[in-house]
């Protein structure tokens, strides 16, 4: 008499759920605008590496959500430290072309 194993039943609660990382990586990168500069370039970095570690989490794990939470905190990072750096290049470049031509 073989008995037959029936499946484990999962608890469904109908809501989906999001990975924290994206979350932060999305707060992270809207803090990021608010904040002053000195903060604002590290809460920039800190979504885009929080939104690095959602990524990889995403991949591995396919129930959970939350691909556009962290693409949004990776770009909006991003973009704050893009702002706080691209002066200090353009300067940088100005002083070098200053000293190459005469």
């Amino acid at each position: 008499m073989a008995h037959e194993i029936a499946p484990v039943a999962t608890a469904n609660t109908g809501a989906p759920r999001y990975s924290g990382e994206a979350v932060l990586a999305l707060l992270a990168g809207l803090l990021a605008v608010i904040v002053p500069a000195p903060f604002s370039m590290l809460l920039g970095g800190i979504a885009m590496l929080l939104a690095g570690a959602a990524h990889r989490e995403l991949q591995q794990i396919n129930t959970v959500r939350g691909t556009v939470l962290s693409l949004l905190g990776f770009l909006i990072g991003l973009g704050s430290v893009a702002v706080q750096v691209a002066p200090l290049l353009l300067a940088y470049l100005h002083v070098l072309l200053a000293s190459l031509v005469p």
